[in-house]
């Protein structure tokens, strides 16, 4: 268990006292009265481990909350013009909490190593939309299942997956409907062929759901190689990948703010093939002890 605390300092930008207007829809409006908020964080952490039969146990919780914590005022006039403000929240606490578990064990007839985790978060936050204060609620509860096989100089297989469900609720706005569910799946695999010759391959698809205003994202992604190690320690490889071989790969998500919820999507790079020879040099375990 440890408990940390620190003053958040406002930031010249939030203070500044001049008007700052060369965006005439978006005028920041310094305030040269705020106050530094603080954090208190406590944190807990439990495991025990038994090595001869694989089992293990751990529980983790954090818990953070603010005072005096900075908060924004956005205020937005009949012409469209926004002006935004910091100031110090008063009367209310913003915090946040998480909570995770996880345990593992081995069926030992397949010799499969087995891994369940669980975890939940939440966040209160506040700010002022045209000087009405507005909460902000998420939530998000999730669940995985993970399933390892390794055999030396052979193969090893991995898979894991399990369901997500986010709540979002914004005061301001009750019958707005932002919760949303969502999946995550993956699974790899490596073969061990003779003549140091490997193949791996991996597959992943992760899925969020569409909420009143936002679509669904749906990303598959499949990468695969071909491997030759070469020398007695097998220090030298060739590899022949290909990364994202349907063509799907894409980087967009969701952010929850304050007073918004924001769905990005960027530009990155897709379906491509690498022919790499990489060199793993290193004198630590082949040198002989001196006496």
């Amino acid at each position: 268990m440890n408990y940390a605390g620190n003053t958040i300092q406002p930031a010249i930008g939030q203070i500044q006292p001049v008007r700052v207007n060369n965006d005439p829809l978006n005028i920041m409006l310094g305030n040269p009265h705020l106050q530094p908020a603080f954090t208190h964080r406590l944190n807990l952490r439990y495991r025990f481990y038994r090595q001869l039969t694989g089992q293990y146990f751990g529980i983790r919780g954090n818990y953070s909350l603010t005072t005096s914590a900075i908060v924004n005022n956005t205020f937005t006039d009949a012409t469209g013009k926004t002006s935004i403000q910091y100031i110090n929240l008063t009367g209310k606490t913003p915090y946040s909490y998480s909570l995770g578990s996880n345990m593992g064990f081995k069926i030992k007839p397949v010799d499969v190593s087995v891994d369940i985790e669980l975890y939940a978060t939440g966040n209160h936050a506040w700010s002022y939309i045209n000087n009405v204060l507005n909460k902000l609620e998420t939530y998000t509860y999730s669940g995985l299942i993970q399933l390892q096989k390794n055999v030396q100089k052979r193969y090893s297989l991995f898979a894991v997956a399990g369901p997500s469900y986010s709540i979002n609720k914004f005061s301001l706005q009750p019958r707005r409907n932002n919760n949303a569910a969502g999946f995550y799946s993956e699974g790899r695999a490596s073969l061990y062929l003779p003549g140091k010759w490997q193949v791996e391959s991996g597959i992943s698809w992760s899925h969020n759901a569409a909420t009143q205003n936002l679509t669904s994202i749906d990303i598959t992604r499949w990468n695969t190689s071909l491997n030759k190690t070469f020398f007695k320690n097998e220090s030298l490889k060739l590899s022949l990948s290909a990364n994202d071989l349907l063509n799907d790969n894409a980087n967009v998500g969701r952010e929850v703010t304050a007073n918004t919820i924001t769905q990005s999507s960027y530009t990155v790079i897709q379906r491509y093939f690498m022919l790499s020879l990489t060199w793993d040099f290193t004198k630590f375990g082949t040198q002989p002890a001196k006496k």
